[in-house]
């Protein structure tokens, strides 16, 4: 008999763990042989007192042991065996997911199909097993009743691209358990992620840049199969890198129009194709009104000023009348400090009036700078000097502002604008939070980029660098944190 144990009774005992068996007969001459056996694993008997033969075993199982026998051998006798079984518990492994009779880390689907996908786990005993889909929303459960668990999907669209995870926890389980992973690939033609909207009509004023931009949902699609075509009112666009300039890279694509004219407004076209179909969204480009401006002073708003006050107040409007006249006729005004022309070039280059410059930048002429002999009069710039230098003075602007933090309301238009002082003509490159090139702006000193519809995926850290042929290595840095509400 096996010390302590029934025949045929059952041993739970956990997987690496060591167990001891001990056999043993009496009598018997002469002397019975005595062998027992756990599968594979065997043991040596050993002779006592000349009356009893014992047999001792110690393993340290694992799941392939399942019964263990104890076998006598006597020349009268015959053969004599009793035996235990072993339980052996262990927790999750091996988790995978199946499709069919196939398991794959990776399963492409037309759309509209009936899809099953199936989650095994080994294990004793039974595990928990949860399916999670690409939200991370739990979708299927089994509560230690099986080794697997299934999830239909009757009709899967491209909503359900993504990855699923299943996990198999049991008793024995420390921490988050056996994980398998799989890519769900839906094959379908190319729509809108949620941040870009089918029709938008766009609103600009003349003279400046607008982008265009298409971001298309992800379905795992084949690395680089999308592809985008940009047509304005069914003409295709190229890449001209002057009045267009197209980029594409992954899921987006962005259409940069410089320097808006009359016969730029209208209708555009963006053309979308992946491994499985394409589709067309529009956009329509439209004159923005400009901004309605004070009234002017004139005679007869004097003359309306004068009926309602007294003489004293008269004469001092009158006063300030002639001397608005006075400052509008100096035709040259000295510039106190570099950054002052700065000022004014941005508004050349971001307006195209090169040949006057406007009254409004004048007034945001800072007079607290020391003079260093710069001129500027209504026919341009003058400066004392023409030297070559590497760009310095990157930095983004907003408005008029320079910013290095931005705070915006989801859904608003935000313009944001990154120049730099440059001396021979450089390159301008803005990155997003992905370190994506959104705009590439090649010869100029200033570029502009426009979100129509902010949304929170748009929040993060921009970056705008500035090269040019003196630039050794990365070249001047500028970053911007955008704060989305």
């Amino acid at each position: 008999m096996i010390a302590g144990y029934r025949n045929g009774s059952t041993i739970q005992v956990v997987e690496t763990e060591s167990v001891e068996l001990t056999c043993s007969v009496t009598g018997g001459k002469p002397l019975a042989t005595l062998r027992m056996t756990c599968l594979n694993s065997n043991s040596t008997p050993t002779v006592t007192k000349e009356t009893t033969v014992t047999v001792y075993i110690a393993l340290q199982v694992n799941r392939n042991h399942s019964q263990c026998i104890c076998e006598s051998d006597h020349i009268i006798s015959g053969t004599q065996k009793t035996y235990v079984m072993l339980d052996v518990l262990f927790q999750p492994r091996e988790v995978r997911f199946n499709f069919g009779m196939e398991a794959g880390e990776r399963l492409i689907v037309n759309q509209n199909e009936e899809v099953t996908i199936q989650c095994f786990a080994e294990s004793n005993p039974h595990p928990d097993i949860v399916i999670r889909n690409q939200r991370d929303e739990q979708i299927k459960m089994m509560e230690y009743a099986t080794h697997d668990v299934k999830h239909t999907i009757p009709k899967v669209s491209c909503a359900d691209a993504g990855e699923y995870v299943c996990s198999a926890r049991n008793m024995l389980t420390n921490g988050q358990g056996a994980l398998s992973r799989l890519i769900l690939i839906v094959r379908c033609p190319p729509s809108p992620s949620a941040d870009t909207v089918k029709e938008t009509k766009i609103t600009a004023l003349l003279h400046v840049d607008v982008t265009l931009q298409f971001l298309a949902q992800d379905f795992f699609d084949e690395r680089n199969k999308t592809a985008f075509a940009w047509y304005k009112q069914k003409v295709p666009l190229q890449n001209d890198g002057n009045k267009y300039i197209i980029s594409s890279y992954g899921l987006q694509s962005n259409l940069i129009i410089r320097n808006i004219t009359y016969s730029d407004y209208g209708k555009y076209q963006v053309v979308v194709r992946n491994s499985f179909g394409h589709n067309t969204y529009y956009y329509e480009l439209l004159e923005k009104a400009p901004q309605q401006s004070t009234e002017p002073v004139t005679a007869s708003t004097l003359l309306r000023v004068a009926v309602g006050t007294s003489s004293f107040t008269f004469f001092v409007v009158v006063l300030a009348f002639f001397y608005w006249i006075y400052t509008r006729r100096k035709r040259t005004l000295k510039i106190k400090d570099r950054k002052t022309a700065e000022v004014i070039t941005e508004y050349q280059a971001t307006t195209g009036h090169n040949d006057n410059v406007a009254e409004n930048v004048y007034e945001q002429i800072d007079e607290q700078y020391t003079a260093r002999g710069a001129y500027i009069d209504m026919q341009g710039i003058k400066t004392d000097k023409d030297t070559n230098f590497q760009p310095r003075g990157v930095r983004f602007n907003f408005g008029m502002k320079a910013v290095e933090r931005l705070v915006v309301n989801q859904n608003e238009e935000l313009t944001f604008q990154c120049s730099a002082e440059f001396n021979p003509p450089l390159d301008i490159v803005i990155r997003n939070k992905r370190d994506e090139e959104i705009i590439v702006m090649k010869n100029t000193s200033s570029v502009q980029h426009i979100i129509h519809r902010v949304s929170c995926a748009d929040a993060g850290e921009y970056v705008c660098s500035a090269r040019n042929m003196l630039t050794n290595e990365q070249g001047a840095l500028s970053k911007l944190v955008l704060i989305v509400r």
